[in-house]
């Protein structure tokens, strides 16, 4: 999925896996350390973030 300016939108293969890894880090949080909704569902968000954001830093054109 490209843009008008040749540049792919935000949602790309790279924020599909970012977003896989939020969700099983919710499931994990919410089922194994048997945390509350809220906080596995923050818990979940916040890997997805960092996964995202580290991906997006190592991948960074010099």
């Amino acid at each position: 999925m490209a843009g008008t300016d040749g540049r792919q939108s935000w949602l790309t293969h790279k924020m599909l896996v970012a977003a896989t890894a939020a969700v099983a880090a919710g499931v994990l949080f919410l089922t194994v350390f048997d945390w509350g909704l809220l906080p596995a569902v923050l818990g979940g968000f916040s890997i997805g973030v960092i996964w995202w954001s580290v991906d997006r830093a190592m991948n960074r054109p010099s």
